[in-house]
């Protein structure tokens, strides 16, 4: 069975805005702005392009580009997407303790992971890149660097964006499990101080990148694919 990922491409500068840091202009205004964006944009449900994915496809790009190692993501992606979250067992009488945790949470592995391969899946089938034209970063004791880096864009890739011929493309992958500014917001503002953290260290002119942020759609049974570039 395949899911349709709807994707919305929505253009910031001013993510990669190294200066803004070094002047101590304040992050949250701008993550506050693009979460906006992500909200109207999904919520107006226009989106920029779509594919599809199956668990299969999923389970491939998990095992080959993935950090964590997860095993049957594919199955999580179904089940994430379209099931309420387990009830747990209390004492009756504790029903109204709101210290009492009464349902599941959502593993962050493997709403990242999901994540993570809704991305890959994204740049292979939409603009035709190989498994060897990208890669997934590692991480260093900073915990502040992105997930992947592309190195070999496709002519599709740079015209779509506009992009000039580049060897390096630094994109940060997170996921929200809820359309809710509560959920999106704080991944938005990680991840652009993670963008700006790579041409920072690089002290190169910050060139294009990419943010993706994967947003449960419960109610179609399936993940909505946001990307914020520069």
């Amino acid at each position: 069975m395949s899911s349709l990922i709807r994707v919305f491409e929505i253009q910031v500068p001013e993510i990669t805005d190294v200066s803004a840091d070094s002047n101590n202009t304040p992050l949250t205004p701008l993550a506050s702005r693009i979460t906006d964006n992500i909200m109207d944009a999904l919520g107006n449900g226009n989106p920029s392009r779509d594919f599809t994915v199956n668990e299969m496809e999923i389970n491939d790009r998990a095992q080959v580009h993935c950090e964590k190692w997860v095993e049957e993501v594919g199955y999580h992606f179904v089940r994430y997407s379209n099931s309420k979250k387990p009830d747990l067992i209390y004492p009756i009488n504790q029903s109204g303790n709101r210290n009492v945790l009464k349902s599941k949470v959502y593993s962050g592995d493997v709403s990242g992971t999901i994540g993570e391969s809704l991305f890959s899946l994204y740049i292979i089938k939409c603009f035709f890149l190989s498994d060897g034209d990208f890669a997934h970063l590692r991480t260093d004791n900073s915990s502040v660097y992105p997930d992947f880096a592309i190195y070999t864009p496709s002519q599709e890739m740079l015209s779509n964006f506009g992009w000039p011929e580049v060897s390096e493309i630094p994109a940060e992958v997170k996921n929200a499990n809820e359309l809710e500014r509560s959920a999106i917001y704080p991944q938005i503002r990680k991840s652009i101080q993670q963008i700006r953290s790579f041409w920072r260290r690089r002290g190169a002119t910050a060139g294009p990148s990419m943010i993706g942020v994967t947003v449960r759609n419960q109610r179609q049974q399936t993940y909505d694919l946001a990307v914020i570039w520069r």
